[in-house]
């Protein structure tokens, strides 16, 4: 089971931010990879934030391009692969993972634009 750290950051300033960058709650859904359901959960019935939710919105950028969040996620795979290739002997299950981790965060920067 994977343990959900959630921050400090509250609903309203999660919608502070939404409103800052001229988002409707769709568009910011949206642009953090999650459903619309799921976004309204955390802005309007002041759920508990997770931190990797906190860290992604705020690094979010009015432009639709890579933010400093996007690139280092990039640059992290990358070297996941590239490490991965190295061994010499190829563990199938790992690319795959790899590869469905790098193809999920492909679609959520491409969602942004």
């Amino acid at each position: 089971m994977r343990r959900v750290v959630n921050s400090n950051m509250s609903s309203r300033e999660l919608s502070q931010i939404r409103g800052g960058l001229g988002l409707t709650q769709d568009k910011m859904a949206k642009r953090l990879g999650m459903s619309l359901r799921m976004y309204r959960y955390y802005e309007v019935e002041n759920a508990p934030i997770p931190v990797v939710l906190e860290i992604a919105a705020k690094n979010l950028d009015g432009s639709g391009t890579l933010t400093s969040y996007d690139m280092d996620r990039m640059k992290k795979l990358r070297e996941e692969i590239d490490t991965t290739l190295s061994v010499g002997s190829v563990d199938v299950a790992h690319i795959e993972k790899i590869l469905k981790q790098s193809s999920k965060e492909l679609e959520n920067v491409l969602s942004k634009s």
